[in-house]
């Protein structure tokens, strides 16, 4: 992490590791396929729905408002 003079954060990268993910949520299951191409799809296939609900939830319009501001 970079801190400008200012002491705010100017560069910051993260770093995710899926399969020891997997290893803590799912136990031995997790173990066993956490590393698989097929768990990564299915997972980023379940996560990009449960995305597209929010935002679709997020955007519509709230009752007695009109919405976020954008």
């Amino acid at each position: 992490m970079n801190l400008n003079s200012d002491d705010k954060i100017i560069q910051h990268k993260d770093s995710f590791d899926l399969y020891q993910w997997s290893r803590q949520v799912l136990g031995i299951t997790g173990f066993f396929i956490g590393w698989t191409p097929f768990f990564r799809k299915k997972l980023n296939s379940q996560t990009h729905k449960m995305l597209l609900t929010f935002e679709q939830n997020y955007n519509a319009p709230q009752q007695g408002g009109s919405g976020p501001i954008t």
